[in-house]
């Protein structure tokens, strides 16, 4: 017999609200600290690649969401810093 799903209680969603607000405000101040000796036109572009890096993640995922077995993915190659 399957598993019975436990009823939804309202004050998951405030749970979940509570922890997604700590989370963001850990990689805020995470971020804050590790960019504050940047030049302001790094941070400017560091965000805008970090914006395009996930609106990349969010439209692979809208793309491969009806998948029914997900595909093995190749990392790229690194790219020597230089």
């Amino acid at each position: 017999m399957p598993e019975r799903c436990p009823s939804f209680d309202p004050g998951d969603h405030q749970k979940g609200a509570k922890l997604l607000n700590e989370i963001h405000a850990v990689k805020r101040t995470l971020l804050e600290s590790v960019t504050e000796s940047w030049e302001p036109e790094d941070i400017d572009r560091f965000s805008r690649l970090y914006e395009r890096f996930v609106c990349g993640i969010e439209d692979y995922i809208r793309e491969h969401a009806a998948e029914e077995e997900p595909q093995p993915v190749e990392a790229p190659k690194a790219r020597s810093a230089g």
